[in-house]
């Protein structure tokens, strides 16, 4: 099985305990948006031709950006709401809407990965991933 860098932290974390409190948690939702960020900046560089197009790799990144938003809900318990988090109160007061547009991402990037297979597919797949992320940032997330 693969695990993404948020899977692996999400199990460091739940291995540490409750020692860290809400800070682990936020420190962890933040690793999981840097992976995304990291992802999306590979996939990037591919569509801009300033990194060679591989279908293996952009499938990777994208299941990446799938996997981690399948499990980024769990990452925002009632009491993470800290003034570092980045997050809006909307994150736990519309908690059903945040969740739906975590799991569209996870959805729609699983899909992308399967899609990813030439440097034409790139574009309108990062378009909508992109939209995925406004939707959600602009509704949920303080910039």
């Amino acid at each position: 099985m693969r695990m993404t860098l948020g899977l692996v932290v999400a199990a460091t974390i739940a291995l540490t305990g409750a020692a860290h409190g809400q800070e682990a948690v936020v420190k962890t939702r933040k690793a999981i948006m840097q992976v995304n960020q990291s992802s999306s900046e590979v996939l990037v560089g591919m569509l801009r031709g300033n990194i060679p197009f591989d279908a293996a790799i952009a499938g990777a990144a994208f299941s990446a950006i799938s996997q981690d938003n399948e499990i980024f809900p769990t990452f925002f318990p009632d009491g993470s709401d800290t003034a570092n988090s980045g997050a809006l109160p909307t994150v736990w007061s519309n908690r059903d809407e945040f969740v739906a547009l975590s799991m569209k991402m996870s959805t729609d990037a699983a899909t992308a990965a399967q899609e990813a297979t030439s440097p034409e597919a790139l574009g309108p797949l990062l378009t909508a991933i992109g939209r995925n992320c406004a939707n959600c940032h602009g509704r949920f997330r303080q910039d």
